[in-house]
Parts: structure tokens; C-alpha cells; sequence
């Protein structure tokens, strides 16, 4: 038996497959986060040849994003568990370079069918996350909920769990020696 030969098309859309898995073995962030600018692009060029393989349009329509902010840079971000909100960190925290240390907070979509009594459908909610893990649970709350817990907060209610300043200084000397250890993100 003879296999066919292969056509000049169906070549590059098997390099194009290669070259997304070669990237993909070597690109943590692709493993671990949810974007890495030169991952989509070799997603879309091997999109690109396996839809001319085909005869079909190729997708124009990017899936939408959301995003992550401290107030002062904001980067594409996404939690599998809730994709496409806009999340927020404390200011306080950094996102040039990347650093993932920090609660997060969106405004999610109204409950609907909420299995708690008191949580009517059309209550706004709020998710809360952790950014270190764009797989990590999502927890929803309703805005008066959120509103009692900051209130709780701003009156030392929690203030037992705060870290000290030695917790403090041994994280930002963590975090500044794993900034320079880490590969930049910066498309090659």
C-alpha cells in the first residue's frame, strides 16, 4: 500500500502545527496563563492553513478577552472560570513585569437561578479570584455581601490576618528575584 503524496498546503499546515507545539513546549506562559502574543499568532496561522485545507472560512472573530488592572497598566487576562470579565487588583500591586500576587476582584453578570434564598435573580455579583492561577475558583457575592465584608475590613475587624512587615519585605524580595529569573513576556 502507498500513501498519497502530500500537497504543498497540506505541508505547511503541518509545519504550522509543529511550529504551535514547539512554542508550546517551551512557552510557560502559554502553559500556565491564558495569553502569550507570539502563542496566538501561530494559533492563527495554523488556523489560517487547516481552514484552506478544508475550504472553509477561517474564524474573523476573536474570541473577546478580559482584562486584568491595577489603576495603572491594564493586560489581557482571563480566568477560565469566568472568562471575559474585566478584573481589578490592588494598586499597590504590579503588572510590569507580570507579577501574580494578588486577590482580584470583577463585576460579574446578574445571578440568575441563584440556590441561596436571598440572592434574587438580576442581584448584581461580584467574582473574586486569585491571579497566580487563571484556572483558580471563582467566588460570587453579591455587591451588599462584598459591601459588609470591605466594611468589616475598614474597621480592623480582619486585621489578625494582615502580614507583617517582615511577610511584606520577604515577598517583594521573592517576587523582585523572580522577576529576574523570568523570562519577559515581550513577543520574540
Amino acid at each position: 500500500m502507498t500513501l498519497p503524496e502530500t500537497t504543498a498546503e497540506e505541508r505547511q499546515a503541518q509545519r504550522a502545527y509543529g511550529d504551535l507545539l514547539a512554542h508550546f513546549d517551551g512557552c510557560a506562559p502559554c502553559r500556565v496563563e491564558s495569553y502569550c502574543p507570539a502563542g496566538e499568532r501561530l494559533r492563527r496561522a495554523h488556523r489560517a492553513t487547516r481552514c484552506a485545507l478544508s475550504g472553509t472560512a477561517p474564524l474573523t472573530r476573536r474570541r473577546p478577552m478580559g482584562t486584568l488592572t491595577n489603576g495603572r497598566t491594564t493586560i489581557p487576562y482571563d480566568n477560565w472560570n469566568a472568562p471575559r470579565l474585566d478584573w481589578r487588583k490592588a494598586g499597590r500591586t504590579d503588572l510590569d513585569p507580570i507579577l501574580k500576587d494578588c486577590v482580584i476582584l470583577a463585576a460579574a453578570p446578574p445571578a440568575m437561578g441563584h440556590p441561596h434564598y436571598s440572592i434574587l435573580d438580576g442581584t448584581r455579583m461580584i467574582a473574586i479570584s486569585d491571579d497566580k492561577d487563571p484556572a483558580a475558583p471563582v467566588l460570587l457575592m453579591s455587591r451588599v455581601e462584598i459591601s459588609k465584608f470591605f466594611d468589616g475590613v475598614i474597621a480592623g475587624e480582619f486585621d489578625e490576618f494582615r502580614a507583617s512587615t517582615d511577610e511584606l519585605e520577604a515577598a517583594a524580595a521573592a517576587a523582585a528575584a523572580d522577576a529576574t529569573v523570568r523570562p519577559s513576556r515581550q513577543d520574540p
